[in-house]
């Protein structure tokens, strides 16, 4: 290395040099090797991979579970009655819900699983939707995170679509 180098092109050097080591890492598999043609990332479903398809492919409503789509429904209007419509933003929270979906969804066949994982986020924005225009016939004023009286969401309990299979 020249020892006249300035800091700056020093710090050049090794970012360049930082990114290429990244770059050639990131393309190998955890032995070191490089992946051979066509392979499949084990950690991945490879049947939620939308690369190349069209979102009318996966992007459509099918019977699910009715425990599931009941399980999510239940968390939205935990979202509601403890939190006025807003999630507690904690990872263990998130998570619950997708992993939900996630493991309900392995059990199907590969071909079900995106469509599938589909309805069920359209429960979840249809219950959120619902319970909202019942807050709304309240409060027309209504934002989410604004209190309001949450035994109003006991006055209309059901009005969801179906998706049971």
């Amino acid at each position: 290395m020249n020892v006249s180098m300035t800091a700056t092109a020093i710090a050049k050097r090794y970012v360049e040099n930082w990114n290429a080591q990244a770059s050639k890492n990131n393309s190998l598999l955890p032995n070191g090797s490089a992946p051979p043609p066509g392979h499949i990332n084990p950690y991945e479903d490879p049947w939620m991979d939308i690369t190349n398809r069209s979102p009318s492919e996966w992007q459509k409503i099918i019977p699910v579970d009715k425990d599931v789509a009941d399980q999510l429904r239940s968390m939205v209007r935990e979202d509601f009655a403890k939190r006025y419509g807003m999630t507690d933003g904690s990872p263990e929270h998130i998570n619950d819900r997708a992993n939900l979906i996630k493991n309900y969804t392995k059990t199907l066949p590969g071909e079900q699983r995106l469509p599938a994982t589909w309805t069920l986020e359209q429960v979840v924005n249809d219950e959120a939707e619902r319970l909202k225009s019942i807050i709304l016939k309240h409060d027309p004023s209504w934002t989410y995170g604004k209190p309001f009286d949450t035994s109003i969401l006991d006055e209309e309990s059901s009005g969801h679509f179906d998706v049971y299979g």
